[in-house]
């Protein structure tokens, strides 16, 4: 999937529309990362993904922390 901005002022439904897409995304079988800024804000997420679809299979919410680790992981890096 292509990254593609959402646009728009406040309160003009930006983060509805990017999770309609990542479930949208997760519906078709495909894994999708959706990377959020911290711990908390992946638990605020969390918490919203599943006020909208009761059961997710496949969602994968990462703070940037963890996004980071992930990489240096899957590169091979030992810092």
């Amino acid at each position: 999937m292509a990254l593609d901005l959402i646009l728009g002022p406040a309160h003009a439904g930006k983060i509805a529309e990017l999770y309609d897409r990542y479930l949208a995304e997760l519906a078709t079988g495909r894994r999708a990362s959706l990377v959020v800024p911290d711990s908390a804000a992946k638990a605020q997420t969390q918490r919203e993904l599943l006020d909208r679809a009761p059961a997710i299979v496949g969602a994968d919410v990462v703070d940037f922390d963890e996004l980071f680790e992930r990489i240096l992981r899957l590169t091979g890096d030992r810092r």
